[in-house]
């Protein structure tokens, strides 16, 4: 919602990311709100509101504050 807010993300581009563009196998893998983080991040990365080194930094931070591998 605050992507949506900020203008950054519209509903076309929710419905189509998370449903058709996800592809079949990441779609049934993935929880619901699993396919909606992913989503959200593709296009973050894909509209350059952050680069994909940035991310990937940010994920392995994350991780390792919680101790995940």
């Amino acid at each position: 919602k605050v992507l949506a807010w900020r203008g950054a993300w519209n509903a076309e581009e929710q419905r189509r990311r998370g449903n058709n563009d996800l592809g079949l196998s990441l779609y049934y893998d993935f929880p619901y709100y699993g396919r909606w983080i992913w989503s959200a991040a593709r296009m973050l990365v894909d509209k350059n509101h952050v680069s994909l080194l940035e991310l990937l930094e940010k994920v392995a931070e994350v991780k390792a504050r919680y101790g995940k591998q």
